[in-house]
């Protein structure tokens, strides 16, 4: 009888590690079948890539040129436009992908994985410079991510490929090597980077020697002289209601007596609400509808509108002469010129 139980409970032993090891041969057929299913799915795709592509459809390259095209065009519609509103005072210019802000913030993390760059922020720089000033910055990029992957691909050789924009950027033999080691997957991330447009802003300063326009960057125009260029464009623009703050502030008077000529010229292409203590923008603006607020008697933080009405009614007339600066000049100056 012990002899019995001690073969039973061999037995028990042998049949239980069996079944472990069933469980484990039920697993690894699993994994098995999963892996195989991967494996399929990853030739049906290396398949779909081996077939060439339809030369019907354009590349990705092709349409990433397209869409940054399409935009520059509607950019530089928008240019033409606004340095047409202008007339003449200032104009705006497309620079297709010029903005390297963008760009630099991309290629500088990217060029920081590699080893011990010096200068790399520098370097970055140039990268950018030399793309955003080029004739044609869309190819000018597609040669520099071209260098990028003949670098990565060729890590395992000992020669170098040529790299003539990354060499003109200060990129020594040395940070070049360091290169090497980025991966193509790196390269791809970049590659199809949306490159910014810049637009430059140019006030007419005045005329060279050789009869041209002379053109100085419009944030080195004067205070006036740039609320004078915006004021003109604005008001020969159309569109919706335009509400302008106290736009004497930053103009003299002759430059408000041509702006008030321009606003009674061009009121009747959009509505304008003007708030000012300049009569010349009231009177010569001709406004419509005069509106003078006061505060509230018993509450001097409350303000009221105290009295509306056109510039020829008495009581505005009245106001406007007692209280706006020039109130009396501007009226005279009215009477000249309209006769009454």
């Amino acid at each position: 009888m012990a002899d019995h139980e001690a073969a039973y409970k061999q037995c028990v032993e042998l049949t239980a590690k069996s079944k472990q090891q069933l469980a484990d041969i039920e697993r690894l057929n699993a994994e098995l079948a999963k892996l195989g299913q991967r494996i399929g799915s990853l030739t049906t795709q290396i398949q779909g890539l081996s077939v060439p592509p339809d030369a019907s459809e354009p590349s990705a390259w092709g349409l990433w040129t397209e869409k940054h095209q399409k935009r520059a065009t509607l950019l530089r519609e928008q240019c033409e436009k606004i340095s047409g509103l202008a007339q003449d005072a200032f104009r705006a210019t497309l620079q297709p992908c010029a903005d390297t802000r963008v760009l630099f913030e991309t290629l500088d993390p990217y060029v920081s994985r590699a080893y011990d760059i010096r200068k790399r922020e520098d370097k970055v720089r140039n990268l950018c410079r030399i793309v955003g000033s080029a004739t044609d910055p869309l190819q000018k990029w597609q040669e520099l991510v071209a260098e990028f992957d003949a670098l990565v691909r060729s890590s395992q050789n000992p020669v170098l490929p040529g790299t003539p924009i990354l060499s003109s950027a200060d990129f020594t033999e040395q940070n070049l090597k360091a290169l090497q080691a980025l991966k193509v997957q790196d390269v791809e991330e970049i590659r199809y980077l949306p490159l910014d447009d810049r637009i430059e802003f140019e006030f007419a300063f005045g005329t060279k020697a050789d009869g041209t326009q002379e053109f100085i960057p419009f944030q080195d125009a004067s205070p006036g002289q740039q609320a004078t260029a915006l004021m003109r464009t604005l008001l020969a623009d159309e569109g919706p209601p335009l509400l302008i703050d106290q736009p004497e502030e930053d103009l003299d008077n002759e430059q408000i007596r041509v702006i008030a000529d321009q606003i009674a010229e061009t009121k009747h292409n959009r509505q304008l609400i003007f708030v000012s203590h300049n009569a010349n923008i009231v009177v010569n603006g001709d406004a419509e509808l005069v509106v003078r607020f006061d505060y509230a008697p018993s509450d001097r933080t409350k303000g009221i509108i105290d009295r509306t009405g056109s510039i020829d009614f008495p009581p505005i007339k009245n106001i406007i002469t007692a209280v706006m600066e020039g109130g009396r000049e501007s009226f005279e100056l009215r009477r000249q010129k309209y006769g009454f």
